[in-house]
């Protein structure tokens, strides 16, 4: 990007169709790609409790149609779409794509809720754990782990 040459442009949270998202991994390389400016993003959609309540909600609102998160089952061919799609991207563009997911714990006491970004991770990693367990897997995998949304919290915590 003009005048920040010594720097990369990253992105290391963007959910797609997998997730939460409206736009599919193929047209989010797209998106970022077609800027010309982005050198790295991250394709990091959710992996949700099994009791999430907010993503329950989701899917009854949309009939079943969204699942608002990947699934362990899913998770492999999540992977490989976010791979294949990353091969493209640095053809195409020049662009790296790296894989992840936003381990993501969602409970009705806000205090106990974390939002995790993992960066390339190679298997499913549940948020049915500990925060410390989820650290502790993302790092025994060779991953990156990224504290997400650090500027919601409250001033009470």
């Amino acid at each position: 990007m003009p005048g920040y040459e010594p720097f990369l442009l990253c992105d290391f949270h963007v959910h797609t169709t997998w997730s939460d998202g409206k736009l599919t991994v193929g047209e989010v390389v797209d998106l970022y790609g077609a800027t010309g400016k982005f050198d790295v993003i991250a394709i990091t959609d959710h992996i949700l409790m099994k009791k999430d309540l907010l993503a329950r909600a989701g899917r009854l609102a949309t009939l079943g149609r969204r699942a608002f998160g990947v699934r362990e089952n899913d998770f492999e061919h999540y992977i490989d779409n976010v791979r294949s799609e990353a091969r493209r991207a640095l053809e195409q563009y020049g662009m790296l794509v790296v894989p992840g997911a936003e381990i993501t714990q969602n409970r009705l006491r806000g205090r106990k809720n974390s939002h995790i970004i993992a960066l390339d991770i190679k298997n499913y990693i549940s948020a049915d754990q500990s925060a410390a367990d989820i650290l502790r897997e993302i790092r025994r995998q060779g991953g990156l782990s990224i504290a997400c949304h650090p500027h919601h919290r409250t001033t009470r915590r």
